[in-house]
């Protein structure tokens, strides 16, 4: 579970007081990424091709709620341009696959974790259901260049997901 690791370095670092500008980069992962629901590997060859920033197709779902959702991300960098969107495709192919739920103008990304709500199902969308979340984002750097990150999710029932014990490691944590 590779995407684990920056979380984990996060609090190790917490723990030892040291900074995150002392921690090197990921190599696992782009400028920010999921961190739960877990994404799709990450393939820096193709961290610019939309819509998923990977060569890898849909592979393993993530059990995700289909009411009261929480979106992990983490970020290497400082980002703007940041879009959150869901596709209830099976395998979303274009951007145009995707329904926008954050827009530029409602997220940015500073190093660290940033945890956002994910929209409820909507109707028509049952449990057991697919769906792939996605993110675009630019990296505050030049030249300026949008990257792609999914997500694919299987739809359960809150109570169940609850009932599964599953710790989201959703929380708020920004440096620099």
């Amino acid at each position: 579970m590779p995407i684990i690791r920056p979380f984990l370095a996060i609090c190790a670092m917490l723990m030892s007081g040291l900074s995150v500008a002392q921690l090197p980069p990921a190599s696992d992962i782009g400028p920010a990424a999921f961190l739960w629901p877990e994404e799709r590997p990450w393939c820096p060859d193709a961290d610019n091709t939309p819509p998923c920033g990977s060569s890898y197709g849909v592979g393993k779902r993530t059990e995700f709620p289909l009411t009261n959702g929480r979106l992990a991300l983490v970020a290497q960098e400082n980002t703007h341009a940041v879009q959150i969107g869901i596709s209830y495709f099976d395998d979303p192919q274009t951007l145009d696959d995707f329904e926008i739920f954050y827009d530029p103008s409602e997220i940015n990304l500073k190093p660290g974790h940033t945890c956002i709500r994910a929209p409820d199902a909507p109707h028509g969308i049952y449990i057991g259901d697919h769906a792939t979340f996605f993110m675009r984002y630019v990296p505050n750097e030049v030249p300026e260049e949008a990257y792609y990150a999914c997500s694919d999710v299987r739809f359960v029932a809150e109570a169940d997901f609850k009932a599964d014990g599953v710790d989201t490691h959703c929380f708020n944590v920004t440096y620099r």
